[in-house]
């Protein structure tokens, strides 16, 4: 897994020294530090292009360096990786194999993303870690989509460029672990929904609906039903803590859009279930999920309050 493709970006500057993408980026920050006025073709336009160039570029200086240089750490980087080698020369799409045996962790998503990339760049720590970059400037985008919508396009860049410098964001945005397209999926489900249920007029906002019942399908080959649990949580809180007032939960259309997401779960825990004689469920779900989320598992800490310390400080920008 030590195999080189390039001396890498920190090492022959090809991003640093780029007069073009220095330009830009100082005419981006220009466009979204002046006042707001969404009537402007400047605004509509040339300060989105720009606002998200800036994010996309600083994302890359930010994650990419290094990333050819680094060992895969820790226990995760090193069996996803691996896993992903196996499954190809296996010649596997359904089930992931660490040491010629099942590896039921996590869904297959991530090893559908280190794949292709493992096939352009070669075996190596930067193309494992390459998509977790790809993810977190997806995540990056949806987060300036929805604070523009929501506030301002300013709100939308610095929330989105504070989530950037987040110590969480910093050590999962370049590590070849699931966390990244799981999370990016997840912001993306919880926009969709908070759009359906908030939406007006006589017309149904479709283009939401889809975009949610797919993000949460897609989100549970990265990651399982987080991607489910953590909107419903938010709304929940919403309803019962914070607003108090009720919501018109019949947009969301669950009856329709829940057989999406099981579709695109099905397509791949089916033959997964059927190849491995039931084990990806009462391994990979119930142990790797389930127990996993309330007991110490494979050493990591699991009870409630540690997590909100954590959150509290790894997610200050």
């Amino acid at each position: 897994m030590r195999g080189k493709i390039m001396k890498g970006p920190s090492r022959n500057g090809a991003f640093r020294g780029n007069s073009f993408l220095r330009r830009c980026n100082r005419r981006a920050l220009y466009l979204i530090s002046r006042p707001m006025n969404c009537t402007t073709e400047l605004e509509s336009k040339k300060g989105r292009s720009l606002a998200f160039f800036f994010l996309a570029v600083a994302a890359l200086l930010i994650l990419l360096p290094g990333n050819n240089l680094i060992p895969l750490i820790d226990r995760d980087e090193p069996r996803f990786a691996q896993a992903t080698r196996e499954m190809m020369q296996r010649h596997e799409w359904v089930v992931p194999y660490f040491n010629n045996d099942y590896r039921f962790d996590k869904p297959v998503l991530i090893y559908w993303m280190m794949r292709p990339v493992y096939r352009i760049l070669g075996c190596n720590e930067f193309a494992a870690r390459l998509p977790s970059v790809l993810s977190t400037i997806l995540l990056l985008w949806i987060v300036l989509k929805m604070g523009r919508r929501w506030f301002s396009l300013r709100t939308g860049f610095f929330a989105a460029f504070g989530l950037l410098t987040c110590f969480q964001m910093l050590m999962h945005g370049r590590s070849a672990v699931a966390d990244m397209p799981m999370i990016a999926m997840t912001a993306l489900a919880q926009y969709a929904a908070f759009e359906l249920l908030h939406s007006e007029g006589e017309k149904y906002p479709w283009g939401w609906f889809w975009l949610l019942y797919l993000a949460c399908g897609i989100g549970f080959l990265a990651k399982g039903p987080v991607v489910m649990i953590v909107p419903l949580l938010s709304f929940l809180t919403l309803r019962w803590i914070l607003w108090r007032k009720k919501m018109p939960w019949r947009r969301l259309r669950i009856g329709l859009g829940l057989p999406i997401s099981l579709a695109i779960i099905g397509a791949w825990g089916i033959p997964a279930l059927v190849k491995t004689h039931g084990e990806y469920w009462t391994v990979g779900m119930y142990t790797h999920v389930f127990e996993r989320g309330w007991d110490t598992f494979d050493g990591h800490a699991a009870f409630f309050l540690y997590y909100v310390v954590i959150a509290i400080v790894s997610l200050f920008p």
